[in-house]
């Protein structure tokens, strides 16, 4: 379960944790892996937490955020309406990061980090925010 009071998620319940094989934009071409983590609230939201994993040898979750979300929605694994967190572990646990991504249709899907946080217990707000201070995401 994850303790997030962003969008009523301390009610959430995790139905899927895995390892997952993405497709990456890179010249090499070799295939990048995270940590895939979906939840769904009492209220029926979906969460999906992608974590970049220290042995992924493709492109950086960041960069490749996009496809991710692509495919995990064309494997019928989340919807189009799914939330995404953007994850990174860091050896000190206080320095973690959290990044809702935005995802916006006008722009072919182009991703935007609408909210920054240091542990998902501080995301608060609605998963689909219709204006935030955002930053484009290179992909």
């Amino acid at each position: 379960m994850i303790h997030c009071k962003h969008a009523n998620l301390d009610c959430a319940m995790k139905v899927s944790d895995f390892i997952y094989q993405f497709p990456t934009g890179s010249l090499s071409r070799r295939d990048g892996i995270c940590r895939v983590r979906i939840f769904v609230s009492a209220e029926g939201a979906v969460w999906a937490l992608v974590t970049e994993l220290e042995r992924n040898s493709g492109d950086s979750i960041t960069n490749s955020i996009e496809r991710i979300r692509k495919s995990l929605i064309r494997q019928g694994l989340i919807s189009d309406r799914a939330a995404i967190i953007e994850h990174y572990e860091r050896e000190e646990p206080n320095a973690h990061t959290f990044d809702l991504v935005s995802f916006d249709a006008r722009t072919s899907g182009r991703a935007m980090i609408v909210r920054r946080a240091r542990s998902a217990i501080s995301m608060k707000g609605s998963p689909h925010p219709t204006s935030a201070s955002s930053r484009g995401i290179r992909g």
